[in-house]
């Protein structure tokens, strides 16, 4: 029995995150490549599949936006992207598939697109 792999609970629990980041991270990095290769990526709202441009209250976009406020901003309850201030992350696009059954909201490629608006 080899007694060296002992560790306490609070060791490992403390240790797990970066061992898991450590193991994913090169298959992490290999499956975003190719969407490094279309360019910066943002995100756009199709107004006319938009809860919230359909007159019924939702916020989950810009909840869910990392840089709330700065790539997204809600006007009269309705979600505006600022290209200037959008990461692509998606992060927006996850939370509106939770509850459209065709989400509102994509990632697009920047570059011929408006930014700063």
């Amino acid at each position: 029995m080899n007694t060296e792999a002992n560790i306490s609970r609070a060791d490992f629990l403390k240790k797990i995150p970066f061992m898991l980041f450590r193991k994913i991270k090169p298959h992490w990095e290999e499956s975003a490549a190719p969407q490094q290769s279309m360019g910066a990526l943002i995100a756009r709202v199709d107004i006319s599949r938009c809860l919230a441009w359909g007159q019924m209250e939702c916020q989950l976009c810009y909840l869910a936006c990392p840089l709330r406020d700065k790539a997204i901003e809600m006007r009269e309850h309705k979600p505006f992207i600022i290209a200037a201030g959008c990461d692509g992350c998606g992060m927006c696009v996850d939370a509106c598939k939770t509850i459209n059954n065709t989400p509102a909201l994509d990632r697009v490629p920047s570059s011929g697109l408006e930014r700063g608006k």
